[in-house]
């Protein structure tokens, strides 16, 4: 399976108890020379430019070929920005609703996060609170 990104990106993989994991990540159509094949068992990170580019999480099967997976993917804002996880896993192709639903357990589970790069979309920290709202205690 796919996932379409836009703008600028940087990824690191959150490297999986097992070191034979059998998953690799292809990268294409960026505009930085970000486009290659991955594999799982390494450490992976990098920064992805270009406006539209595309991201494939692959297993290999017992016969030795790649097939696509299922990824499942959250989308949050943290105080690095905006952030997606991508998740794949071997008891993921089972419906679950969501990436909370299955998190790093089983030894075959990896996971990738990518943070936005783009300053419009991340927010500026700290975030110093513009109005003062309590109360003065001459009040209480």
């Amino acid at each position: 399976m796919e996932e379409i990104f836009y703008g600028d990106w940087s990824f690191i993989s959150e490297n999986p108890q097992s070191q034979d994991i059998p998953y690799r990540i292809k990268i294409e159509g960026s505009d930085n020379n970000a486009d290659n094949i991955y594999y799982a068992e390494n450490n992976i990170a990098a920064d992805v430019r270009g406006k539209e580019w595309k991201v494939y999480i692959d297993i290999r099967d017992f016969s030795g070929n790649w097939q696509p997976i299922k990824i499942l993917k959250e989308v949050s804002f943290t105080q690095s920005g905006l952030v997606k996880l991508l998740v794949v896993g071997d008891d993921i192709n089972r419906d679950y609703a969501d990436v909370t639903d299955v998190r790093i357990g089983s030894q075959w589970d990896f996971e990738i996060q990518f943070t936005s790069l783009d300053p419009q979309l991340n927010p500026l920290y700290p975030i110093v609170q513009p109005f003062d709202l309590t109360l003065p205690k001459t009040n209480w």
